[in-house]
Protein backbone atom coordinates (compact mmCIF):
# COMPACT_ATOMS: atom_id res chain seq x y z
CA UNK A 1 0.00 0.00 0.00
CA UNK A 2 1.52 3.32 -0.79
CA UNK A 3 2.14 6.19 2.08
CA UNK A 4 1.80 2.56 4.76
CA UNK A 5 3.57 3.94 8.06
CA UNK A 6 2.70 1.13 9.53
CA UNK A 7 5.62 -0.53 10.19
CA UNK A 8 7.51 2.97 10.51
CA UNK A 9 5.57 2.87 13.95
CA UNK A 10 6.58 -0.22 15.14
CA UNK A 11 10.00 1.29 16.71
CA UNK A 12 8.15 3.35 19.44
CA UNK A 13 4.89 0.91 19.79
CA UNK A 14 4.58 -0.17 23.57
CA UNK A 15 2.01 -2.34 24.85
CA UNK A 16 -1.75 -0.78 25.93
CA UNK A 17 -3.98 -3.07 26.89
CA UNK A 18 -7.49 -1.99 25.60
CA UNK A 19 -10.79 -2.09 28.30
CA UNK A 20 -13.45 -3.14 25.80
CA UNK A 21 -17.14 -3.49 27.00
CA UNK A 22 -18.65 -6.48 25.93
CA UNK A 23 -22.49 -5.83 24.45
CA UNK A 24 -25.13 -5.25 27.11
CA UNK A 25 -28.55 -6.96 26.97
CA UNK A 26 -32.27 -6.86 29.03
CA UNK A 27 -32.93 -9.53 31.61
CA UNK A 28 -35.98 -9.77 33.50
CA UNK A 29 -36.44 -6.31 32.31
CA UNK A 30 -33.81 -4.71 33.34
CA UNK A 31 -30.56 -3.51 31.45
CA UNK A 32 -27.04 -5.25 32.58
CA UNK A 33 -24.03 -3.78 31.43
CA UNK A 34 -21.12 -6.31 29.55
CA UNK A 35 -18.44 -7.52 30.54
CA UNK A 36 -15.03 -5.98 30.12
CA UNK A 37 -13.14 -7.40 27.29
CA UNK A 38 -9.23 -7.26 27.92
CA UNK A 39 -7.41 -6.45 23.97
CA UNK A 40 -4.07 -5.94 24.46
CA UNK A 41 -2.72 -3.80 21.25
CA UNK A 42 0.34 -1.41 20.50
CA UNK A 43 0.26 1.51 20.18
CA UNK A 44 2.52 5.29 20.50
CA UNK A 45 0.84 7.33 22.81
CA UNK A 46 1.70 11.27 23.01
CA UNK A 47 0.32 14.19 24.56
CA UNK A 48 -2.18 16.04 22.37
CA UNK A 49 -1.73 19.29 20.99
CA UNK A 50 -3.35 22.13 20.64
CA UNK A 51 -4.38 20.84 17.03
CA UNK A 52 -5.92 17.61 18.33
CA UNK A 53 -7.51 19.29 21.50
CA UNK A 54 -10.42 21.18 18.93
CA UNK A 55 -11.80 17.50 18.28
CA UNK A 56 -13.13 17.69 21.68
CA UNK A 57 -15.93 19.27 23.10
CA UNK A 58 -15.31 23.11 24.60
CA UNK A 59 -15.65 21.85 28.14
CA UNK A 60 -13.26 18.84 28.07
CA UNK A 61 -10.42 20.82 26.00
CA UNK A 62 -8.80 21.71 29.71
CA UNK A 63 -8.49 18.37 30.51
CA UNK A 64 -5.75 15.65 30.35
CA UNK A 65 -5.75 14.15 26.93
CA UNK A 66 -3.07 11.86 24.53
CA UNK A 67 -3.32 10.61 21.14
CA UNK A 68 -2.50 7.61 19.76
CA UNK A 69 -1.50 5.79 16.89
CA UNK A 70 -2.00 2.20 16.51
CA UNK A 71 -2.37 -0.69 13.27
CA UNK A 72 -5.18 -2.08 15.46
CA UNK A 73 -8.73 -0.99 15.51
CA UNK A 74 -10.14 1.30 18.66
CA UNK A 75 -13.75 2.56 19.22
CA UNK A 76 -15.31 5.48 20.52
CA UNK A 77 -18.58 5.37 21.25
CA UNK A 78 -21.65 4.39 18.98
CA UNK A 79 -25.01 5.04 18.96
CA UNK A 80 -26.39 3.54 16.83
CA UNK A 81 -24.20 0.30 17.55
CA UNK A 82 -25.16 1.32 21.13
CA UNK A 83 -21.41 0.49 22.41
CA UNK A 84 -19.50 2.28 24.93
CA UNK A 85 -15.65 3.98 24.13
CA UNK A 86 -13.00 2.08 24.83
CA UNK A 87 -10.98 3.02 27.37
CA UNK A 88 -7.16 2.15 28.42
CA UNK A 89 -4.89 2.38 31.55
CA UNK A 90 -1.67 4.65 30.49
CA UNK A 91 1.04 6.02 33.30
CA UNK A 92 -1.09 5.63 36.37
CA UNK A 93 -4.46 7.23 34.36
CA UNK A 94 -6.98 5.74 32.63
CA UNK A 95 -8.17 7.21 29.70
CA UNK A 96 -10.88 7.57 27.34
CA UNK A 97 -11.55 6.82 23.89
CA UNK A 98 -13.24 10.05 21.91
CA UNK A 99 -12.57 10.49 18.42
CA UNK A 100 -10.84 8.18 16.33
CA UNK A 101 -9.93 8.97 12.39
CA UNK A 102 -9.32 5.74 10.52
CA UNK A 103 -6.01 6.89 8.30
CA UNK A 104 -6.55 5.07 5.21
CA UNK A 105 -3.19 6.79 3.67
CA UNK A 106 -0.90 5.55 6.18
CA UNK A 107 -2.75 2.90 7.34
CA UNK A 108 -3.19 3.12 10.75
CA UNK A 109 -5.88 4.59 13.59
CA UNK A 110 -5.18 8.14 15.09
CA UNK A 111 -7.51 8.43 18.51
CA UNK A 112 -7.78 10.69 20.97
CA UNK A 113 -8.65 9.90 24.29
CA UNK A 114 -9.52 12.11 28.21
CA UNK A 115 -8.40 10.95 31.48
CA UNK A 116 -11.38 9.84 33.55
CA UNK A 117 -11.42 9.37 37.29
CA UNK A 118 -11.47 5.77 38.60
CA UNK A 119 -13.32 5.14 41.48
CA UNK A 120 -11.69 2.53 43.70
CA UNK A 121 -13.09 1.45 46.61
CA UNK A 122 -11.15 0.37 49.46
CA UNK A 123 -12.38 -2.45 52.20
Amino acid sequence: MKNDVSRALTRWLEPVNIIRKDVGSYVNGDWVNGADISVPIKAVVQNANADDLILLPEGSRSSESVKIHTVSEVKTVSEVGETEADQFDYDGSRYKIFDVANRKIGNYYKAIAIRIKVWRFQN
